[in-house]
C-alpha cells in the first residue's frame, strides 16, 4: 500500500473503495477469491501522469483471459487506478 496516496480512489465496476484502508481490503478480498494470483503478462503504455496497463493472470482456481487497469499517479504516488477484468473459472 505505499505506492498509494492516503487519499488514493481506486474504481471497479462494483465501485469505489476511497483510502488505503478501502483499497488494501479490495485486494485482501480479492486475494481470498483468488489464491496464489500471479500475472503471467502485461504490457503498459504511459503518458505524463497516466499509464494504462493490459494483462492477463492466473490463479489455483480462475485465470483472467483479460484485465485492464489505468493509473494516475502523482509525486510518486498512484492517487487514481481503475480496474476492470474478465474471470475464468478452471
Amino acid at each position: 500500500m505505499a505506492d498509494y496516496a492516503d487519499d488514493a480512489v481506486l474504481m471497479t465496476m462494483d465501485g469505489a473503495n476511497v483510502g488505503k484502508e478501502a483499497i488494501g481490503a479490495y485486494f485482501i478480498n480479492g486475494a481470498s477469491m483468488l489464491p496464489n494470483f500471479r500475472i503471467t503478462s502485461s504490457q503498459a503504455q504511459t503518458v505524463g501522469d497516466v499509464v494504462l496497463m493490459s494483462w492477463t493472470a492466473d490463479s489455483d482456481v480462475a485465470t483472467i483471459p483479460h484485465g485492464l487497469d489505468t493509473f494516475v499517479i502523482r509525486d510518486d504516488k498512484i492517487v487514481a487506478q481503475t480496474v476492470w477484468n474478465t474471470i475464468a473459472p478452471k
